[in-house]
């Protein structure tokens, strides 16, 4: 039997339709990662690294999986794809479909080229904070053993964030 895995993924769109996009991902994660075992809520927020008329919608989900950290890495890419995004960039931020990023799998520790758990930029967007600290604030980063909250509570990302009424 294969074991099954906790990871925390982080959605963000700002190209509308942004709820059918966040709704599409839902399904597909579902579909093609496994069970969604916690959802927070939906956050507006703005662009952080680039400017954009449009806001953010963000959340964070808890999922059950049984793939490999490389494989999710592979599938959520797929996703997005799928959903109509473009190839990610390395350079430069841009208004998006969809962005499903994986923030921690199990107590994992990833440092590779394509890919980084936990994610290497979590602890400095409040966008992904404030939504995680709603799944469970007692998370703790393996690399530096804070908690989300504590990491929220050092963040120095001042962009607003507001909870929506949005039910995913």
């Amino acid at each position: 039997m294969e074991k099954i895995n906790r990871a925390i993924l982080s959605l963000g769109s700002n190209i509308e339709d942004r709820v059918t996009y966040l709704k599409r991902a839902l399904q597909q994660i579902e579909e093609k990662i496994g069970a969604i075992s916690q959802k927070s809520s939906v956050y507006q927020t703005e662009a952080v690294g680039f400017i954009s008329d449009v806001p953010f919608y963000n959340m964070c989900v808890e999922v059950k999986t049984t793939l490999s950290p490389e494989s999710l890495l592979k599938k959520t890419q797929e996703i997005e794809i799928g959903i109509g995004r473009k190839n990610k960039s390395t350079k430069f931020y841009e208004s998006r479909k969809i962005d499903i990023d994986i923030i921690f799998y199990a107590s994992r520790i990833i440092q590779t080229t394509a890919l980084s758990i936990p994610h290497k930029h979590y602890a400095n967007r409040k966008f992904v904070l404030i939504p995680l600290c709603e799944l469970n604030d007692s998370i703790t980063d393996p690399l530096n053993t804070l908690t989300v909250r504590e990491a929220l509570v050092n963040c120095s990302d001042k962009s607003e964030i507001k909870i929506t009424d949005i039910v995913m």
